[in-house]
């Protein structure tokens, strides 16, 4: 099914006619933790970053 992009407030937002493919904000939210949770652990794990320096990079935003 495609969906065709509406303009809302500036931003371009999807419109789907089924409402399975529509998610609520909470569910975003989960998911964008778990990928940078999963970024950080994969930056971490090649040695380019530690789970400190992310902290302390989170603390000065």
């Amino acid at each position: 099914m495609t969906s065709t992009p509406i303009r809302v407030d500036s931003v371009f937002m999807a419109q789907s006619s089924d409402p399975k493919d529509v998610v609520t904000l909470e569910e975003l939210a989960v998911s964008n933790m778990y990928e940078i949770g999963a970024v950080i652990e994969l930056l971490e794990k090649k040695g380019l970053v530690s789970k400190r320096e992310i902290l302390e990079m989170i603390q000065e935003l």
